[in-house]
């Protein structure tokens, strides 16, 4: 019975080890894509603001 709970322990350490690394790298990338939302987003209200004509522009020369 102790050579199974050893094999349990070690499957154990092996099975913790790439899921603490996986937890790890999925809260960097979180992480980043939460520092990167605002920035995109005011990038994107910049980009349409750039596509779409103000009021008076863009209707050209009137009689």
């Amino acid at each position: 019975m102790a050579a199974h709970t050893q094999n349990l322990d070690r499957l154990a350490t092996f099975t913790r080890a790439p899921d603490t690394r996986r937890r790890t790298v999925e809260d960097r990338q979180a992480r980043a894509a939460d520092l990167a939302s605002p920035v995109d987003q005011h990038r994107q209200e910049y980009e349409q603001q750039r596509q779409q004509p103000g009021p008076g522009q863009g209707q050209g020369l009137r009689p």
